[in-house]
């Protein structure tokens, strides 16, 4: 999450945060290994916490983020350096993001290119 959040604040901001992220550059779709899709089929079968393989990857994409899908919380470590411009940008007039969760949102939204 907090490569998420410095990616779509960054542009606003200019950029005050060591950004380390690998921007995509081009889009290539691969073949899953029939032996990774065994395992996520696997995985599906004997864990009661996914119905279905579908579930299983959109509960792994939600925890890589930080989202606990039970609780749809987000988890941002370090929250207190993001905190003064994110409530900026809430209190501005020139967005439509008037509550953090705006904010956290568009931020997952855009980096997932959604």
């Amino acid at each position: 999450m907090t490569e998420t959040l410095e990616e779509y604040l960054n542009p606003l901001i200019g950029s005050p945060w060591n950004n380390s992220i690998t921007k995509q550059t081009s889009e290539r779709e691969i073949e899953i290994d029939p032996s990774f899709e065994s395992l996520i089929s696997v995985a599906t079968e004997i864990n009661p916490d996914y119905t279905d393989r579908d579930d299983f990857i959109s509960k792994a994409l939600l925890q890589s983020i930080g989202v606990d899908s039970n609780k749809s919380e987000i988890i941002v470590p370090d929250y207190d350096q993001y905190e003064f411009v994110v409530k900026q940008l809430v209190e501005s007039s020139d967005n439509n993001l008037h509550i953090e969760r705006d904010i956290l949102e568009t931020a997952m939204i855009e980096s997932l290119s959604i």
